[in-house]
């Protein structure tokens, strides 16, 4: 069985250190959309595998939670289409163990 990594980067300057939060919740989003679509593509063996972080080059990396410690007020509303059900990440934090 074969493994292939694949990697997504986003690179942006800005002078507005208030935009951070706003661009940690879109990766987040995204990657929870790529780890759901991954589990359903996957097909037996290792169990999909996505991370993300941002990183400023000087050493200050921050991880990025794909189940939303990070934006616990969003977690499991239904007010936004974008966000996953609390069935979902029920299903996917089973997936992860």
């Amino acid at each position: 069985m074969a493994q292939r990594t694949w990697s997504i980067e986003a690179r942006m300057d800005f002078a507005d250190m208030d935009k951070n939060a706003e661009i940690d919740e879109l990766v987040r989003r995204l990657a929870v959309q790529l780890s759901a679509n991954l589990s359903l593509l996957a097909d037996g063996g290792q169990k999909p595998h996505v991370i993300a972080h941002s990183d400023d080059f000087f050493g200050d990396t921050k991880h990025i939670s794909l189940w939303g410690e990070a934006h616990p007020e969003i977690v499991g509303t239904t007010e936004n289409t974008d966000q996953v059900s609390d069935e979902m990440l029920e299903a996917m934090r089973e997936m992860q163990k």
